[in-house]
């Protein structure tokens, strides 16, 4: 991968690893987008929202790595936005759901 390709990053929500996402964007080339799944923690990126919730695992284990999102609402937006991502950039199809935020997949802020 060069230097001008784009490059997808999950990220955890708001208020944790600013550093880390600020070295991020200031050494990517071009255009970034930061996406946020409102009520999401890190493993709501893998879709083990799908399969933790039946483990039988604790409601704090599961809010500290799923967060607060139902499952529903963290698995379509996710598939939606890392869909179009590739199909952008790997089969150069339109890619506009990438540039605002929709009103079909409120969860999803766009934080820069």
């Amino acid at each position: 991968m060069t230097d001008d390709h784009p490059r997808i990053a999950p990220r955890r929500p708001r208020g944790r690893d600013r550093t880390g996402r600020r070295a991020f964007r200031a050494h990517t080339p071009g255009r970034t987008r930061q996406l946020t799944l409102r009520g999401s923690e890190h493993a709501s990126f893998t879709g083990a929202e799908a399969l933790l919730p039946q483990s039988g695992l604790p409601a704090s284990v599961l809010t500290g790595g799923l967060g607060t999102i139902a499952p529903a609402t963290a698995i379509r937006p996710t598939e939606a936005h890392v869909a179009t991502y590739f199909d952008h950039w790997l089969r150069g199809r339109d890619g506009r759901l990438l540039e605002r935020p929709s009103p079909i997949h409120p969860a999803m802020e766009f934080a820069g």
